[in-house]
């Protein structure tokens, strides 16, 4: 068996020639029709099969993540990871003044709202570094 590394190949490609010498189509393994005397050798055994592999190829190259779009999506968490350093920084500074009695807040429903927004910043923060959106 014989397998190619180009990322436009949807399967793996497999010799159409086995050790039994039959040789089989590349999409659905079924043995070929004789060879004709010219010409190039067939490697699908019908119109269907060659029509499913090349699907296959394009849905692949559809579906591939180019240099372009990893570069963008890489910048897009690294905006995010900034943005939320911002928040993070906040919500300590708003601990900070909760603590220390100098926010407007006061009692019970300071400490309940500062610690909803530090839970809320930490699930953020995990999800961000491991590359997941948040659940929930």
């Amino acid at each position: 068996m014989t397998t190619t590394t180009d990322h436009r190949t949807a399967t793996t490609e497999r010799s159409t020639v086995p050790s039994d010498g039959d040789e089989r189509c590349a999409w659905c393994r079924r043995s070929l029709p004789e060879p004709a005397a010219t010409g190039r050798p067939r490697r699908y055994c019908r119109r269907s099969c060659r029509q499913r592999a090349f699907e296959a190829r394009r849905r692949l190259t559809e579906l591939s993540w180019g240099e372009d779009q990893l570069r963008g999506a890489t910048e897009r968490l690294d905006d995010a990871s900034v943005h939320l350093a911002g928040i993070e920084d906040l919500v300590r500074e708003l601990r900070q003044d909760v603590d220390d009695g100098r926010s407007d807040l006061a009692g019970p429903a300071a400490e309940e709202l500062v610690g909803r927004l530090e839970s809320l910043t930490d699930d953020l923060r995990r999800a961000l570094d491991s590359g997941r959106r948040p659940v929930g």
